[in-house]
């Protein structure tokens, strides 16, 4: 038996699985956010996105935020959190995820897997404004569940 050629093609499995674990370390990190003007969409304000998301004017007024797996209605009004979270409160297809002063963030079990909605508050230029997510949005990466808060409390007033 050779002992050299055993432990080379060890040593060669071992970094396979490194790099593959690499790999998966930066795919779950979430996405990749850059700055997102909301002016020409009808909102004096900028926010963090994923790379590659748009803006456009809302019915009903505010601005619709999206991107592949990703979605905010972006409004300048405040939501009633508490009223948010006693709605999915006991009962066992939800949970909360992230439960703050300024956001809820839901996860919903349904067809095979989780999807995520975003309520969030925020103070932009003095005034509280908001973010929730579609109810019928495709939201089914916890990652992108916690960029949707992030990037509404990144909303900034120009």
């Amino acid at each position: 038996m050779d002992r050299g050629r055993g432990r080379k093609e060890r040593h060669t499995t071992m970094k396979r699985i490194t790099l593959i674990g690499a790999v998966l370390a930066l795919a779950a990190c979430g996405p990749t956010m850059k700055e997102l003007d909301l002016e020409a969409a009808g909102l004096p304000a900028t926010m963090q996105a994923p790379e590659g998301a748009s803006a456009e004017a809302a019915r009903g007024g505010g601005v619709h935020v999206t991107a592949e797996g990703f979605d905010l209605l972006v409004r300048q009004r405040a939501l009633d959190l508490a009223a948010e979270k006693a709605e999915v409160a006991g009962n066992e297809r939800y949970a909360i995820p992230v439960d703050a002063e300024d956001a809820l963030l839901t996860e919903f079990e349904a067809l095979g897997g989780p999807f995520y909605r975003a309520f969030v508050n925020v103070e932009v230029g003095g005034e509280t404004w908001s973010c929730q997510t579609d109810a019928l949005a495709n939201v089914t990466d916890s990652s992108m569940g916690e960029a949707m808060v992030e990037a509404c409390r990144s909303l900034t007033a120009k």
